[in-house]
């Protein structure tokens, strides 16, 4: 049984786990596999976007998919041949925290910069009606 307190100790994530099996195999695999699987549906999503900046949002989330996927699978690959120092549990919590910290940069994108980005494109279709015209 794993104990909440082992998160704590330094020791529980510099120590090498035991090999996944099972069901956990199988949670770890799916996981990589739906991250891997949705990126690749993104980017041909992306490729049918004609907003840009739909575009650019599906192209983000495919890229993580993509990214976070294929860490994930070298990681499981490394976990399950006991290679000692790439299998340890700590580079399980980086590979979350680095999820995380991709996730709130994409969000991020998502709340605060499209708002601006549209507001800019109103303000410069206002203004080029009263610019002169390419010819």
């Amino acid at each position: 049984m794993v104990s909440p307190k082992n998160l704590f100790m330094v020791e529980y994530w510099l120590r090498q786990p035991a090999i996944a099996s099972g069901f956990v195999l199988w949670i770890f695999f799916g996981l990589f596999l739906l991250l891997i699987a949705g990126s690749i549906v993104l980017k041909i999503f992306s490729q049918y976007q004609d907003n840009k900046i739909n575009k650019v949002i599906t192209r983000r989330f495919s890229g993580f998919g993509a990214v976070m996927g294929l860490w994930g699978f070298v990681w499981l690959f490394l976990r399950q041949e006991n290679v000692v120092f790439f299998g340890w549990r700590l580079w399980f919590l980086l590979w979350i925290l680095t999820s995380l910290w991709w996730l709130a940069n994409i969000l991020r994108y998502i709340i605060k910069r499209v708002p601006e980005i549209k507001t800019e494109k109103i303000k410069i279709e206002r203004l080029a009606k009263y610019l002169p015209a390419k010819k």
